[in-house]
């Protein structure tokens, strides 16, 4: 069962050498190179969640409103980050391609437009959260008990800074750098 497992994780099963267009390397090569790029991505994962329950954490001792507070901007929160996100994705493929050719200057040039646009986008999407936000909170549940406090701890979650360039620098393959731009930037926007 396991040489099973092995083999249908083998670089020969995932890309047979008929469709290779040049070397690949070994099945050991590949899983080294992915995990040196993987871990500092999924420790950042990791550190942001850590960020998330550390603000429950501390909101928790002030009582079950001040928890609910928190806890009802959760929702808001990722799906307004979605739009950043996404960009964000297309973003890392562009910049992972023209660092694949070489192109500098290319790179520069995708890095500036998609900061330009992410702002673009952002903004006024900050603005209609930030006009609307006790609808948007008693959207997703939030009570009379704590609205309030709700609505003043999404303002500063919300105004806090856009989603930091860390995609396009670990779309360069520099991911120790990219899990030190998102903690710092993470660490400021809660505790600062």
């Amino acid at each position: 069962m396991l040489d099973r497992i092995q083999r249908w994780l083998s670089i020969d099963s995932m890309l047979p050498a008929a469709e290779r267009l040049g070397p690949v390397g070994t099945t050991k090569q590949l899983y080294g190179n992915y995990l040196k790029i993987a871990w500092p991505a999924t420790l950042q994962g990791l550190m942001l969640q850590f960020m998330t329950a550390i603000d429950l954490a501390m909101v928790g001792a002030l009582g079950a409103s001040a928890l609910a507070s928190v806890g009802i901007m959760g929702q808001p929160e990722m799906v307004m980050l979605i739009f950043c996100r996404a960009l964000s994705i297309a973003v890392t493929a562009i910049i992972a391609r023209r660092h694949g050719e070489g192109e500098v200057d290319g790179m520069n040039a995708v890095l500036k437009q998609s900061i330009l646009l992410n702002f673009l986008i952002y903004v006024p999407l900050l603005a209609i959260c930030l006009f609307n936000l006790e609808h948007i909170l008693r959207f997703t549940g939030a009570e009379d008990g704590y609205i309030e406090t709700a609505a003043w701890y999404a303002m500063l979650r919300t105004a806090s800074p856009t989603p930091s360039p860390s995609s396009r620098v670990r779309s360069a393959r520099r991911t120790r750098c990219s899990l030190a731009i998102s903690t710092l930037i993470s660490w400021a926007s809660n505790y600062c």
